[in-house]
């Protein structure tokens, strides 16, 4: 059988270890969701000494209910679609989280014929149990903005590839941003950057100090609750037509770490690089209850 292959690039510090714990006898569980995004990553995402560096990675994240320590499973899959013979396995020593009942979060999981192509549709996380008991979830992975795939299977990075290997049957995921200038220190940071290709409907800046250790993020550049485009533009704007130059100007509180909290004065003057991504939800804008923050894929640009 052929495994595909999974970088794991960083995991949060706040993951639950439970490899620890006693196997339970009355363990058991249910799959109530599987969350999911892909993302169009620069080159310099990756760790300098990583031996492959893809273009267009998943990210999983299994919810469950039940009675069950990491110790229980045998192991957590996601299986391509209509695929049993291909799948990517979860590590579930660094990606179980028993306190927020999940597995997974930051997989980074690429397929290993194209870096840069990932196929989609009705996909199938899969759990087996110690005691042997198999749990299933189907869940469907889709095009950018929700778009109908008109016959397409496979996504790809137009960042990375300018043609697909399989141009009849694929479709461009979302392009990565680029920042053209960055201005760090005193009372704002100024960046100007240019977003490409289409489906575009939100992004962020993330912020990292000289060695690239991550800071903390800008907020939004629409309101999660309105979609009306956050302050943080000086144009009053976000201009999300591909091609489209945009300057935002972050003040130093505006910043905010994985916690949620503002960074402090002296964080913020060790900011030294910054990478602005780019995301969908075009889809979740609308209705009743429309999201501003909910996406399905991602584009991240490199470091400035």
């Amino acid at each position: 059988m052929k495994r595909l292959t999974g970088y794991l690039f960083f995991v949060f510090a706040f993951l639950t270890v439970s490899c620890q714990s006693p196997v339970s006898s009355s363990a058991n569980m249910t799959i109530t969701h599987v969350g999911w995004s892909a993302d169009s990553t620069p080159s310099d995402w990756w760790s300098a000494t990583a031996t492959n560096r893809p273009g267009l990675v998943y990210n999983f994240t299994l919810y469950f209910d039940g009675n069950v320590n990491a110790s229980d499973i045998a192991y957590a899959r996601v299986y391509l679609p209509g695929n049993k013979n291909l799948w990517w396995t979860f590590d579930l020593s660094n990606q179980f989280n028993g306190a927020s009942k999940s597995i997974g979060g930051s997989t980074n999981f690429w397929e290993s014929d194209n870096f840069n192509e990932l196929h989609f549709g009705t996909m199938t996380a899969e759990v087996k149990l110690v005691s042997g008991k198999l749990v299933d979830y189907d869940f469907v992975t889709g095009l950018p903005g929700g778009a109908a795939n008109s016959g397409a299977s496979i996504v790809y990075s137009p960042s990375a590839e300018s043609t697909p290997s399989y141009p009849s049957v694929s479709s461009p995921a979302m392009t990565c941003p680029i920042v053209n200038s960055a201005s760090f220190g005193g009372t704002g940071t100024t960046i100007t950057f240019t977003v490409l290709g289409q489906n575009i409907n939100n992004g962020r800046v993330w912020f990292y100090d000289a060695a690239n250790n991550y800071i903390g993020k800008s907020m939004s550049f629409r309101d999660q609750t309105t979609g009306a485009t956050n302050s943080i533009f000086g144009s009053g704007t976000f201009s999300r037509t591909s091609g489209s130059s945009n300057t935002v100007l972050v003040p130093s509180n505006g910043i905010t770490d994985r916690s949620g909290n503002v960074i402090s004065s002296a964080q913020y003057q060790t900011i030294t690089h910054c990478r602005v991504y780019i995301y969908d939800g075009i889809q979740y804008a609308t209705g009743s209850n429309p999201s501003y923050t909910d996406f399905d894929y991602r584009a991240i640009s490199s470091l400035y």
